[in-house]
C-alpha cells in the first residue's frame, strides 16, 4: 500500500504494531476511522496512545467499525484491580457498554521469553486466523493480493 489512507480504505482487518512516538500519537483518530472500510475490524496491540479510543467508541456506536480488540490503553493499571473503570480512563464505562469488542489488560508479554517470541507468534496467528474470520464473516474466501 502506498499510504496508510489507502490501506484503511481497502482493509477488512487492521492491526496496529507501532512504537509510541510523537508521530504515532493518535495515528488512528476520527479522520482515519471515517475513511476505513464500512464494517472493518481494528486490533491495537501496540501502545495505548496510538489510537484515539473515544473516537473508536463513536465509530463502533455508529456501526462504521464492526468490532475491535484492545490490549493496550493510554493509562495502564499498575496493580491488580478493576482495569476498566473511569478513574483510570474517562471513557472506560462507554467502552464496556459496547458489543462486538474484546478488551484485555496489557499482559501479553510477562516474561523475557514471551517478549522475544510475541512478534512471531502474533504474526503467525494473524496469518492463520484472518482468512478463517473473513470466510466466517463474509461467507467467501479471502483473495490474497500482493502490493
Amino acid at each position: 500500500m502506498p499510504t496508510l489512507d489507502d490501506l484503511l480504505r481497502q482493509a477488512d482487518f487492521i492491526t496496529l504494531h507501532v512504537p509510541e512516538l510523537p508521530e504515532t500519537k493518535n495515528m488512528i483518530s476520527t479522520p482515519q476511522l471515517e475513511i476505513m472500510k464500512q464494517g472493518a475490524y481494528l486490533i491495537n496491540a501496540s501502545r495505548g496512545s496510538v489510537l484515539d479510543i473515544p473516537a473508536l467508541i463513536d465509530s463502533r456506536r455508529s456501526g462504521k467499525i464492526a468490532g475491535f480488540a484492545l490490549d493496550v490503553y493510554p493509562n495502564e493499571p499498575t496493580k491488580n484491580g478493576q482495569y476498566f473503570e473511569n478513574d483510570l480512563n474517562h471513557w472506560a464505562s462507554a467502552l464496556r457498554s459496547l458489543t462486538n469488542i474484546i478488551i484485555t489488560p496489557h499482559i501479553g508479554g510477562s516474561t523475557e521469553e514471551a517478549q522475544s517470541m510475541i512478534g512471531v507468534e502474533v504474526a503467525d496467528a494473524l496469518i492463520r486466523c484472518i482468512p478463517l474470520l473473513f470466510k466466517f464473516i463474509f461467507g467467501r474466501e479471502l483473495t490474497p493480493r500482493r502490493y
